[in-house]
């Protein structure tokens, strides 16, 4: 039973991702979890072409704190394949650094698994290509964190409790997030245990080239 719960919190998260229909439907409190706009905008980019698909991209990049991580977490794979890969880095761990204050402020734990699912699907190629060029590859963690710091959220954090256990077992009782007043000091929190975690996968990343 809790392999097939995994399982389905992976395939919600890919299906936001991706621009298709979640299976479960919310009820109860779920139902009030706004993401009409990440659904929206990433249908628009998948879908769209040329300059339709440049305005959509341009609308992300000017104003990323309307978006939730899967929107950036897809921006970035589409701009990977366009080439730009520098880009592409920087929207990739800002949507992982996001995603994961989400995951910290979400009271159900066991939605944190749709961040592990993202970063599956879309982590491989720019890992692979940011560990290519360590100074840039820490210069762009280190903007990451600057840009999370500053930028506000205008989105519905609640996004990842649809990716839940609570969401689909319908317990709708339980709190949703942790409380509001929380959520900076949970914010900065995840800021400094990611800048940690990256550098000792740095420090890890150097003993096994020696």
């Amino acid at each position: 039973m809790k392999q097939l719960f995994a399982s389905i919190f992976c395939f919600c998260a890919l299906a936001l991702a991706k621009g298709s229909d979640i299976t479960v439907e919310p009820e109860g409190i779920y139902k009030a979890i706004d993401v009409r706009l990440a659904t929206d905008t990433i249908k628009a980019l998948r879908e769209s072409k040329g300059k339709a698909r440049v305005e959509v991209i341009n609308n992300i990049t000017d104003q990323p704190e309307n978006f939730a991580p899967p929107v950036l977490y897809l921006l970035s794979s589409v701009l990977f394949e366009q080439d730009k890969k520098d880009e592409a880095m920087f929207w990739f761990y800002a949507g992982q650094l996001r995603g994961r204050i989400d995951a910290n402020i979400c009271a159900d734990r066991s939605a944190r698994a749709a961040i592990g699912a993202l970063n599956q699907r879309f982590g491989a190629p720019i890992n692979r290509y940011s560990f290519t060029n360590i100074l840039l590859l820490t210069n762009t963690v280190e903007r990451v964190l600057a840009w999370e710091e500053k930028t506000p959220c205008h989105y519905d954090r609640r996004w990842i409790n649809l990716h839940g256990m609570a969401a689909i077992t319908g317990d709708t009782n339980a709190p949703l997030s942790a409380p509001k007043e929380q959520w900076e000091a949970i914010r900065k929190q995840t800021r400094d245990e990611y800048r940690s975690t990256f550098h000792a996968a740095l420090a890890e990343f150097e003993k096994l080239k020696h």
